[in-house]
């Protein structure tokens, strides 16, 4: 019966009540959004790096390293040698050794120097990187795209393409003496590959005249054959005589990222909580609001012999009611959002947003919205138990 009471008088005031569940809605899908949003970011960063051991350049700052070699954001402050890069690929430890080398553009998106051997040891989701048409490059002037560059450039196997010097969007120094084919591009990934394009780099020391036996990289990844050599291996790089070089466990290196960006998603968060806490206020004020509304309907629950607790019974159930709406409507609408969103952001903005958004962190935060509401509508429910009980204290004089 009580149950049934609430639906019929939340249907009796649907006007306020709808707009009121609309209003915790949305407080809870931006709560929902800002938790989902960094999660999916922070999962796409760490499949950038999930088969690579071990990453190594010139001595400078883990987060640096990181984000030159595997973002292509920033620069590097020196380069490494030909030599080093051949004495650690040859290590007892080491299982593959992909070098990297970077400077050259088009259209504003990094090109990258490396091996064929990338492609089957870089790995996104433990898994190698598909081709969704061609293949890899064979030739120095082959070329392999990343999917967002392939579709906003609209080019496909076959078209040729000139690169520029420098990673300026805007370049002054064209190579436009050396013309590239286009042989593959890449399946789409949701990481910095699809941003990316790939040559051989024996074409880089081809594009800028220096011998490719004496090429320096920028970088280079490895692969180590057991967990345990990791540690090994990364002290007696960083110890290395013959050149100063650095050597970094991506996944740690992501955890020191993720550290300096703490305040930018608390600061969300914070926001996030202030909308939430106004809705609050705002189911507060529109139940209080409604008290000296439902007189008449509280006399007729007293008439028939409820009692006054049965009226704050009446409107905490009201209460559930509306946030558990409120709660369903905001995951359902994030889960249409990404679901609808997530190939256009992947093939627009190279970014993966899984559509599953039923997780821990969101069901907690669902039932945070379900316990606050409750929380805050002790007040009007107490107020009117307490006029409630007043006026049959009265009566009974």
């Amino acid at each position: 019966m009580l149950i049934k009471l609430a639906w019929q008088s939340l249907l009796y005031r649907w006007k306020t009540a709808l707009w009121t569940t609309l209003t915790l809605a949305i407080s809870a899908l931006v709560l929902l959004a800002v938790v989902h949003v960094s999660q999916q970011l922070k999962s796409s960063f760490e499949r950038s790096v999930s088969g690579v051991d071990l990453i190594v350049g010139p001595r400078t700052s883990d987060i640096n390293l990181l984000l030159a070699s595997v973002f292509h954001m920033g620069t590097l402050p020196t380069t490494v040698s030909s030599d080093s890069f051949s004495h650690w690929q040859q290590h007892k430890d080491v299982e593959w050794a992909v070098p990297l080398v970077v400077g050259d553009s088009f259209q504003g998106y990094p090109v990258v120097g490396t091996e064929a051997a990338f492609f089957s040891h870089y790995q996104v989701d433990k898994q190698p990187l598909d081709f969704q048409s061609g293949g890899i490059f064979t030739e120095h002037h082959d070329v392999v795209l990343g999917a967002l560059v392939a579709r906003q450039q609209k080019l496909s196997v076959g078209d040729t393409l000139h690169l520029s010097h420098g990673t300026a969007r805007v370049s002054f120094k064209q190579h436009g003496e050396h013309t590239f084919h286009v042989v593959g591009i890449l399946s789409p990934t949701g990481t910095p590959v699809d941003k990316s394009l790939w040559i051989d780099k024996g074409a880089v020391s081809e594009l800028h005249g220096s011998s490719a036996s004496e090429q320096a990289i920028n970088s280079f990844l490895l692969g180590v054959s057991s967990p345990f050599a990791v540690l090994r291996l990364q002290r007696a790089i960083n110890q290395f005589d013959q050149e100063p070089l650095s050597a970094i466990m991506p996944r740690l290196a992501m955890t020191s990222l993720w550290s300096l960006l703490d305040s930018v998603e608390v600061l969300l968060m914070v926001i996030g909580s202030l909308v939430l806490f106004a809705a609050l206020g705002g189911l507060c004020t529109q139940l209080l609001a409604s008290m000296a509304q439902r007189q008449r309907e509280l006399a007729m629950v007293r008439a028939i012999g409820a009692g006054p607790g049965f009226v704050v019974r009446l409107i905490l159930i009201e209460t559930l009611f509306m946030t558990l709406v409120a709660a369903m409507l905001a995951l359902l609408v994030l889960w249409l959002s990404a679901m609808l969103l997530q190939p256009w952001l992947l093939q627009t903005y190279g970014v993966m947003i899984s559509s599953n958004v039923f997780t821990t962190q969101s069901a907690g935060l669902l039932g945070l919205l379900v316990i606050s509401g409750q929380v805050v509508s002790l007040i009007p429910a107490l107020s009117s138990y307490r006029a409630t009980l007043q006026r049959a204290l009265m009566a009974s004089d």
